[in-house]
């Protein structure tokens, strides 16, 4: 489970930050707990557990499984794809997961 937001999503648009401008805040260029910086690991739940990925993971479009699979896929052997969302495969899609494919 990796709860950082995708590079050049919706969540880290700097214009969504826009917070109050009171000193008890501090400034952020995302929106909600997370940016890069997976601070819960060493501490939460999910790192004692092992559901987080390592600090040097950097999601990208590729291995993040989006939320409604629409075309045959093929989750390759080897690598790690992460679910941030629920995933629905729709009809007639097939989803293909190879043996050694790790999904956290």
């Amino acid at each position: 489970i990796d709860p950082r937001p995708l590079s050049g999503g919706n969540a880290l648009d700097a214009s969504l930050a826009n917070g109050p401008s009171d000193s008890f805040f501090s400034t952020a260029a995302y929106s909600g707990a997370f940016d890069s910086n997976l601070w819960i690991d060493g501490w939460s739940w999910l790192s004692v557990n092992g559901l987080l990925p390592s600090g040097d993971v950097q999601p990208t479009s590729s291995t993040v499984l989006s939320s409604s699979i629409t075309t045959n896929t093929t989750l390759l052997a080897g690598n790690t794809y992460y679910m941030t969302q629920q995933v629905f495969v729709r009809s007639p899609a097939i989803l293909t997961v190879q043996p050694g494919v790790t999904i956290r």
